[in-house]
């Protein structure tokens, strides 16, 4: 769990630097899936990450009840929070 908040707040670093949130998705996504894995027992399909990274370039994801819209969004609110943004979910 240290090495997961030392890895994040590397990740703000970057992000308050300047660096694109693009450039940022793919080590976000893999400390959120690790941080769920850990925490919840729960990780993400590759299906449910290509979705949330459809929702980190402002698309629109559609999925059936029970596919994991919630674990969808959870990466890319991570995403967000490194960069002081709001969002709802």
């Amino acid at each position: 769990d240290d090495s997961l908040r030392r890895e994040i707040r590397s990740l703000k670093y970057r992000a308050a630097g300047g660096e694109r949130a693009e450039a940022l998705i793919e080590e976000t996504f893999a400390l959120v899936r690790e941080a769920s894995r850990r925490r919840l027992g729960m990780e993400q399909f590759p299906v449910q990450l290509l979705g949330g990274i459809g929702l980190v370039r402002r698309s629109i994801a559609e999925m059936q009840t029970g596919e994991g819209k919630t674990l969808v969004a959870v990466a890319p609110l991570a995403l967000e929070a490194l960069y002081g943004k709001g969002a709802h979910l």
